[in-house]
């Protein structure tokens, strides 16, 4: 149903398996196993522990299959909705929280650019869910 020209969630489906693969899937998976050296040379891992970046990592990877797995059903449910508003909602507020506090300030011009997209890409998987939140065509 996902590609049929009838499909009331269409847009809201492009939205959730772009993220679910580009934050969840890519972003996590390499936050989850790319090393320590090839962190700091991207220049996102801290001099710090390492496991709270990885735990977000994981959380991003079991969010990007949740988005996967939702986008997939016949009809997506409230529920699913929600979450992918909240959870990307707070992930751009704490990406422009650490920019603010100019905790990027070590990515290179194609981080930086990677990082806008990032952010972006929040900000649009934070939006799309209210505009079908508010129609009649919800199942709850």
């Amino acid at each position: 149903m996902a590609y049929s020209l009838n499909d009331l969630y269409y847009g809201l489906r492009l939205v959730m398996r772009a993220n679910g693969l580009l934050i969840g899937l890519l972003l996590g998976g390499a936050i989850l196993i790319f090393p320590r050296a090839t962190l700091s040379a991207a220049g996102v891992a801290p001099d710090a522990a390492l496991w709270p970046g990885r735990m977000a990592g994981a959380l991003l990877v079991a969010l990007g299959l949740n988005l996967l797995i939702a986008a997939q059903e016949r009809i997506v449910s409230s529920a699913s909705m929600v979450s992918m508003a909240v959870a990307n909602a707070l992930a751009a507020i704490v990406l422009l929280l650490a920019y603010l506090n100019q905790e990027f300030s070590g990515l290179d011009r194609l981080g930086q650019i990677g990082l806008v997209l990032i952010f972006l890409l929040c900000l649009v998987s934070a939006v799309v869910p209210l505009r079908y939140l508010r129609t009649d065509y919800v199942v709850l």
